[in-house]
């Protein structure tokens, strides 16, 4: 009996505390859009780290790849750091690409959950801020437990996708 009642007890609260977790991170005040024309340097680097899991699924390390938003395709560097599926932590570091070289260096660090699937990312606060940039979110669906690359939406008014690959450790 006190084994059913262990399990059932498991079985109704690991749902609702993700639930909580997702909510307590959607209400939280985000800037959108990623807007804007400005010069700057080339984006900074941050080293690469073994990956360790998210949950059932191995995130945390660099990647790279671009995302689009108005201002035009972007260098984007997302660097995870987490090790509960609950509480994930990133750095989003963008900058110019070759095709797009007006675009300012600048980062941002994220917070967010992996529910099932569904990886969602929002800006919590600036490392680097260029003058009339604003922080975005990310929301994409993650395949296998050891991805070596993920696709999704830019969460921000005037964006549209993104595009990363896991670097080698």
């Amino acid at each position: 009996m006190v084994a059913v009642l262990a399990i059932l007890a498991v079985v109704l609260l690991v749902p609702a505390t993700g639930a909580a977790a997702l909510w307590w991170f959607s209400s939280k005040p985000v800037d959108t859009g990623a807007i804007s024309t400005t010069t700057s340097s080339a984006p900074s680097t941050t080293s690469a780290r073994p990956s360790t899991s998210v949950g059932a699924v191995a995130l945390s390390g660099k990647w790279t790849g671009s995302y689009t938003c108005s201002q035009g395709r972007t260098a984007l560097e997302l660097d995870i750091t987490s090790d509960a599926a609950a509480d994930i932590e990133a750095v989003f570091t963008f900058g110019p690409t070759a095709d797009n070289s007006a675009v300012p260096a600048g980062s941002f660090a994220m917070r967010g959950t992996l529910s099932g699937q569904t990886l969602s990312l929002t800006g919590d606060h600036w490392i680097q801020r260029p003058p009339g940039w604003v922080m975005v979110g990310l929301s994409a669906a993650v395949n296998g437990t050891r991805p070596q690359s993920i696709s999704g939406s830019v969460v921000a008014d005037g964006c549209t996708t993104f595009s990363i690959t896991r670097d080698p450790v």
